[in-house]
């Protein structure tokens, strides 16, 4: 739970008077020996009884941003002490602090307040936090309640569930400590944590967590506890220990020991005595990050595991990151490395090397990516890559000059385990150059044309039946595009055009041409009535390419116009083209929507085959608000030629006098079986929820609890078709 320091309402103010001057509907300053002058009210009446001076009726004290309002008030001058009794309440920074009674030292700028309730926001909370203590004792640093309840029931008085504590210390802008809690559900206590730290940092996020509970086949039942804690100093982290019937007892924490902005640090350490293996599995993991300089930043990553071997030995894994970051205003350098390596059933070592370099100076730019790769399985290396690129452009005016150098490596050559054999391996650039001239600018002309000439030794790698040959030309281009521009065409609408055409020419003596064209077309027809024409062609000519992966062309030839028709509440289009590269026109598909306001809303959709001249296929959706507290939905989509339906979905919400009951359910026709689906019944208990979910799918039942405001705490079990089941996994992640 977080809390901004600044809005805690327990470090209050520091009064010092000399003396109580009031009277009725009178306010007077009050002389202090702090900072800050205390304004006293009252509505009522003024007495002086003995050495004290009494007000009744409306009493208020205002000094800096405190506020003191009760009904009555009585000041004790020889011991520079404050009462005030009768629906007392302090305010701070918009915080309030609801008491029966409170007494104040004005020397020492401490108190006590009797049967006093807080209220408060807390950082991921969607409803307010109430504090309850029978009596709390505040300082300048420190307040301690004792006889606590923190709840997020209305009224908080009387809460549905709250958690309860003899002693709550309050540390304004660090950490609440909470000592002996007990979970109370309807009065009867579920869970108990001896000991909890909360932190109050805005820039930390802490969470009291339930106990989670759970079965499967593999952990038996099971039951792991997780306790946050803040401190040591400016530490924080949380400690696990997890019970499982089949594996045993385990222990870890993960603790932060360093977390400020630019620079953190942390370590994880786990145990598992696992008794299905008779082996003591570990798992330790550290974490750094921090700047060198203003420019430089270095990161380190660490981790080791072990855990029982399939040959019944043991198995330890290891893992090593680290990395540089190096910033200047015309440069970025990131360096990094990862090595594994795993012993005993298996023997792996791999490592990996990346390098990234970017510049810019003036006119020129460039950039430099570096990735080796190794790995080796017992005595044999089975991969061992090298790859990278390194570009330079330079502008000038109108003249743009590119120059690339490249070895690119298939994905499956740069991670470890073994894959499938790639249809290609390397592909090479050694080098090309590349001339590029905006004629528009070198011209002054307000044609938006730009010419390039290139040139480049290329070569890939690639499968061959059971082998693999290596395949080197050097390519020539010499192109012509049309820069993308927009053509306005008055009340005829507007054109976006783009087009180019290039030559190749390999040293192998092939030669082909590609053309290149995508336009766009936009027309309004009135208020309502607009029309959208699209034609996008690319084709190549001449001779095929020696290259199968380096400068494939995929070609198309296709129109493509759309009629719409749209308002607040309806919409309807209908579009179709042709396609030239196979001859054939494309179906027409229509669409129709409309909303009635929030209570209906409709979706249709269907297909007409030109080329068989008949529909293919037919979908809509419907959503539906019939009366308040009801939503139902419905979607299906049928196949015209094969005469099924493709997917069926639907889904039904009821709220009912604090009930909702929610089904939704997906059938795959095709496969003649709901492909997903839930039905829930839900009870709103106003600050939590207890729900009855059932999977059709998986054969599943749970039954969960959840706290409303506090998303992440909550409870969920059940069972499948051949075990037990439960939210999350039964042991920490701590072992991951």
């Amino acid at each position: 739970m977080t809390m901004p320091a600044s809005r805690f309402p327990f470090g209050l103010i520091s009064i010092a008077v000399a003396a109580l001057l009031l009277a009725l509907g009178t306010c007077l300053p009050v002389p202090a020996y702090a900072a800050e002058r205390a304004w006293i009210t009252a509505d009522g009446v003024l007495s002086y009884a003995g050495d004290d001076w009494v007000a009744t009726g409306g009493v208020r004290l205002v000094q800096g941003d405190v506020e003191v309002r009760a009904e009555r008030l009585r000041y004790d001058v020889d011991r520079d002490l404050v009462y005030f009794e009768g629906n007392v309440v302090m305010i701070q920074g918009g915080d309030r602090v609801n008491a029966a009674a409170l007494t104040y030292d004005l020397a020492t700028a401490s108190g006590v307040l009797e049967e006093a309730k807080v209220s408060y926001l807390v950082e991921g909370a969607a409803d307010p936090v109430y504090l309850l203590g029978r009596q709390i004792e505040f300082s300048r640093g420190s307040a301690v309640v004792y006889d606590g309840r923190l709840t997020t029931c209305l009224p908080p008085e009387s809460p549905g569930y709250y958690l309860q504590s003899r002693r709550i210390d309050i540390y304004p802008g660090e950490r609440i400590v909470v000592r002996n809690v007990r979970f109370v559900e309807s009065g009867i206590t579920l869970f108990y944590w001896p000991y909890v730290s909360i932190s109050l940092r805005e820039d930390r996020k802490s969470q009291l967590e339930l106990p989670e509970i759970g079965h499967n086949s593999e952990d038996g039942w099971y039951v792991r506890f997780t306790f946050g804690y803040d401190g040591p100093g400016d530490g924080y982290g949380e400690a696990v220990l997890d019970v499982s019937q089949f594996r045993g007892i385990g222990t870890g924490v993960r603790h932060t020991y360093r977390d400020r902005p630019g620079s953190t640090g942390s370590f994880t350490a786990y145990r598992l005595a696992n008794r299905q293996t008779g082996h003591d599995d570990l798992a330790f993991s550290l974490k750094e990050s921090f700047p060198v300089s203003d420019r430089l930043r270095a990161s380190l990553e660490a981790g080791y595991l072990t855990e029982a071997g399939e040959d019944g030995g043991e198995d330890r894994k290891a893992q090593l990151s680290a990395g540089l970051e190096h910033q200047t205003p015309g440069t970025s350098t990131r360096l990094g490395w990862t090595g594994s390596a795993e012993w005993g059933s298996a023997e792996k070592v791999a490592s990996r090397g990346e390098l990234d370099h970017t510049g810019r100076s003036g006119s020129l730019s460039w950039r430099l990516e570096l990735d080796t790769f190794a790995e080796r399985i017992g005595s044999d290396w089975i991969k061992d890559t090298q790859a990278y690129r390194a570009g330079g452009t330079y502008r000038s005016g109108p003249y743009t000059l590119q120059l690339d150098v490249e070895r690119r490596a298939h994905s499956a050559l740069l991670t470890a385990g073994e894959t499938a054999t790639p249809a290609w391996t390397y592909i090479e650039r050694m080098p090309e150059a590349t001339l590029t001239l905006d004629l528009q600018r070198l011209v002054s002309s307000g044609f938006p044309v730009e010419a390039a000439v290139g040139y480049g030794s290329f070569a890939e790698t690639r499968r061959a039946g059971g082998a693999y040959e290596r395949v080197a030309a050097q390519r020539s281009t010499a192109a012509l595009r049309l820069k993308p521009a927009t053509l306005s065409l008055g009340g005829w609408g507007s054109l976006n055009y783009r087009a180019g055409a290039e030559q190749r020419t390999y040293s192998t003596g092939e030669r082909r041409w590609i053309l290149s064209a995508d336009h766009q077309y936009r027309l309004s027809l009135g208020r309502h009535w607009s029309l959208l024409g699209i034609y996008s062609y690319r084709q190549a000519f001449g001779d095929p390419s020696p290259f199968r992966y380096v400068d494939t062309v995929s070609e198309q030839e296709r129109i493509t116009a759309r009629l719409q028709y749209l308002t607040a509440r309806a919409g309807l289009s209908l579009s179709s083209g042709y396609d030239f590269m196979n001859g054939r026109p494309l179906d027409v598909v229509g669409n129709l929507s409309y909303r009635a306001g929030d209570r209906a809303a409709v979706n249709l959709q269907g297909a007409y085959s030109l080329v068989d001249q008949r529909p293919t296929y037919a979908a809509g959706s419907v959503t539906l608000r019939p009366a308040p507290g009801w939503t139902v939905t419905g979607a299906a989509r049928y196949d015209m030629v094969r005469q099924e339906f493709d997917r069926i979905q639907g889904s039904v919400s009821v709220h009912l006098a604090g009930w909702r009951l929610d089904y939704s359910a997906i059938y795959n026709h095709i496969a003649g079986q709901i492909a997903a689906g839930e039905a829930s019944l839900v009870r709103d208990l106003g600050c939590r929820q207890v729900g009855l979910r059932y999977d059709p799918v998986d054969e599943a039942v749970w039954l969960e609890y959840r706290i409303t405001a506090l998303p992440w705490s909550g409870v969920r079990i059940g069972a499948s078709r051949d075990r037990m089941l439960f939210g999350a996994d039964a042991f920490s992640d701590l072992l991951e």
